[in-house]
């Protein structure tokens, strides 16, 4: 497991999370924190009202999980894991890992 930042879409704005090399059609496959995720869903909350995409996200307490839903319909649903970095376990959800286009900012090096 290792540590980075990764983007989606737009290249600019980074998240920081954590990818074990996974990928899906060429895209990373990160794993966030609860508070990335919460600043990853506020912002595609913003931009789907901006451009009225139908697109939302939130988070679900009861199932300590995030929902991602296009036109009022749940599309996915990211449960909580844990996993284990540097000898600490930390709880992570793989937003849009396996459907959305995340950029992992290490390939720049590349």
């Amino acid at each position: 497991m290792d540590r980075s930042q990764f983007s989606i879409n737009d290249g600019q704005t980074y998240h920081d999370g954590f990818t074990n090399g996974t990928l899906w059609n060429g895209w990373a496959c990160p794993s966030f924190e609860y508070n990335v995720c919460v600043d990853i869903m506020n912002e595609i909350n913003a931009l789907s009202e901006a451009y009225q995409s139908g697109e939302s996200i939130f988070y679900d307490p009861q199932h300590d999980a995030f929902v991602y839903k296009q036109d009022n319909e749940i599309w996915d649903t990211y449960n909580a894991t844990a996993i284990k970095f540097e000898g600490e376990t930390i709880k992570v959800y793989s937003l849009g890992a396996f459907g959305w286009v995340w950029w992992d900012k290490s390939w720049d090096n590349e």
